[in-house]
């Protein structure tokens, strides 16, 4: 009888001699637990790591690193996975390990993807792919033709175009090819999800059963509770689709079930959010209710500090990249040139011979010449004109997948919550102190709404170039006097003392909008964040706008990512917000030339420093 492949890997770690035998058999056994058991697999890879940086075994470290994120990725836990993707990245770049340079970035793209993030998703997932094809690595191929697949399907279902349809079959049906090849079950289980939805939406239920039966199958049988929870996500969708909702909440509460006993908050929340659905489907609004307190309880826990964690860096690289192809086209307008000097010379060695002949030859080869020149300065133009015209469709394209991305987490999120609570407040089934609950959601998630559709549509318009800048004399006084009625029931339900010792008679040469946003911004983020009978001051210094309250303050990381996180901080009355407020404010301040000083510490409060260079 065969021995347990674990319990041989455990015998052989107590007889390794070396540190770096013994490092690499602890990597091969969390390797076999991260699916089933995560916190074991990151107890062994810790310690495979902490051998092979004390002996200096980089390829070691790199793995280590990688199997970490894979762990944090399946936990919810985003912020961890990327830092430890990033670790591995690093290492692997310095030591030109381009399989493994393939496998980091597509599991960065991974963590984008459940961060909502689908532009830098798709563009993390397109150079892993480069690398895949580069290497002919068919298994990669597999699992980033289905990674393209879904980012077409989730298109597909924002948008409802055919070409996004056909394009998200073909990259899945492909993914699906290559994955039965190398016998990779745990990403067959995904592929036959997606694809199950798919023929369920042409209408061929038959061939979705038998798609979505299979990867149940495939899931139970290799332990893989991610692939299971897919699965009867999948399954109860599909039941109730066809109207078979008990069937439907069966399959949800096993979801349910499992999500829990993993820990989970992001399939928690899924799955609490589908029972809190099918229950008001039925009309049994107890239940609904129960469950919609566990979907808004684990919803605000899913989405870290690290949806924009890396926007320099992505920044960066595109400059990188741009001053390639400047270089690129240097090196090719030099060649050209090259090659004129040359038939230049050789028409003068000519012309030594035959002078006569030469003679007539030149005055053909000016007007040639002439021809050429007119050609080459159209055709400069021309590509000049090419080259604007990619450049914006590029900025066009960034902004549309950053404004889906916006709209699909930001808005969609506070409307699906608005709809349930409206639909259980009509029932009228529910208790006083229930009913108040109730009201309080919709109140909230209303005015974060209202709030957060007003700063998208302000930066829209900024990113489309439709609201160029309109720069006057503005009397601050006045704003902050405006801001300050806006935010008065905020201001008098905290009992909070707003000051605003601007004098009445200071202007300052700005855009008076924009000017106004960045102003309500840093106010409201004051208000919020300052605890009951604290104080909130504006004033002036010199060439500057003061900000400060006596608020919660803030520490050293939250300074550092103030502007480059995309986060939403509850205050210190439960106030919610859109998480895109002062990444907005920021680009509003560089555009009319402005800049935004940080200083704050724990329980100290926080003074924002607007500075009219």
């Amino acid at each position: 009888m065969d021995s347990d492949p674990t319990l041989n890997l455990i015998q052989k770690i107590k007889e390794a001699g070396q540190d770096s035998t013994k490092s690499a058999l602890l990597l091969d056994l969390a390797k076999s637990y991260y699916a089933k058991d995560q916190d074991t697999a990151l107890l062994l890879s810790r310690q495979s790591l902490e051998i092979s940086q004390r002996e200096d075994i980089q390829v070691l470290q790199a793995s280590a690193h990688n199997l970490i994120g894979v762990c944090y990725l399946i936990k919810s836990d985003f912020e961890k996975s990327l830092e430890s993707h990033y670790q591995a990245l690093r290492i692997r770049e310095n030591l030109a390990d381009s399989v493994g340079i393939m496998e980091s970035h597509l599991n960065i793209g991974n963590n984008y993807y459940r961060l909502k993030d689908l532009s830098r998703a798709v563009e993390e997932y397109k150079i892993s792919l480069e690398f895949a094809l580069a290497l002919n690595h068919e298994k990669a191929m597999g699992l980033l033709y289905n990674n393209l697949g879904s980012y077409y399907r989730d298109v597909w279902k924002s948008f409802n175009q055919k070409e996004d349809f056909d394009s998200a079959m073909y990259y899945l049906e492909k993914s699906l090819v290559y994955k039965s090849k190398f016998g990779d079950e745990g990403g067959e289980t995904q592929t036959l999800i997606q694809l199950s939805d798919l023929y369920e939406e042409k209408g061929d239920l038959e061939h979705s059963s038998r798609l979505i039966s299979r990867a149940l199958e495939l899931s139970r049988a290799n332990n893989n509770s991610e692939g299971i929870l897919s699965s009867l996500n999948r399954l109860s969708t599909s039941s109730r689709r066809q109207g078979e909702l008990r069937k439907a909440i069966e399959y949800s509460k096993e979801a349910f079930q499992l999500a829990n006993d993993i820990g989970s908050p992001f399939q928690i929340s899924i799955a609490a959010d589908q029972l809190s659905s099918l229950y008001a489907g039925l009309g049994e609004f107890r239940n609904a209710y129960d469950y919609l307190l566990i979907t808004d309880q684990y919803s605000d826990t899913i989405f870290q500090d690290s949806r924009e964690k890396i926007r320099e860096e992505l920044s960066s690289k595109y400059d990188s990249d741009k001053k390639e192809l400047e270089l690129q086209k240097l090196a090719k307008m030099e060649e050209m040139a090259s090659l004129k000097i040359k038939h230049q010379k050789e028409l003068l060695i000519v012309s030594f011979f035959v002078a006569i002949i030469l003679l007539g030859l030149l005055f053909r080869q000016l007007k040639l010449n002439r021809k050429i020149s007119l050609t080459n300065m159209k055709l400069s133009e021309t590509n000049e004109i090419i080259r604007v015209q990619s450049e914006e469709l590029e900025e066009s394209n960034r902004f549309r997948e950053k404004l889906f991305s916006i709209i699909s987490h930001d808005l969609k999120s506070p409307l699906s919550s608005l709809t349930s609570a409206l639909e259980l407040w009509k029932t009228g089934d529910l208790e006083s102190g229930e009913m108040d609950y109730i009201l309080s959601v919709i109140s909230k998630e209303t005015s974060n709404t209202s709030t957060l559709l007003d700063n998208i549509l302000t930066w829209a318009r900024t990113q489309m170039k439709e609201n160029q800048s309109n720069f006057s004399q503005v009397a601050v006084y006045q704003i902050i006097e405006e801001i300050r009625n806006i935010y008065h029931l905020q201001i008098q339900q905290k009992e909070i003392e707003f000051l605003n010792l601007v004098p009445e008679s200071t202007t300052f040469f700005s855009d008076p909008d924009r000017l106004t946003l960045i102003l309500r911004n840093l106010i409201s983020n004051a208000i919020k964040f300052t605890e009951a009978g604290g104080q909130v001051k504006v004033s002036l210094d010199e060439d500057s706008i003061l900000v400060q309250d006596s608020g919660i303050g803030m520490d050293y990381f939250q300074i550092k990512n103030i502007f480059a996180s995309k986060v939403s901080t509850e205050g210190t009355k439960g106030e919610k917000g859109s998480g895109i407020g002062l990444m907005l404010t920021k680009d509003f301040a560089d555009s009319i030339g402005a800049e935004i000083k940080v200083e704050s510490a724990k329980g100290e409060g926080t003074r924002f420093e607007l500075v009219f260079t």
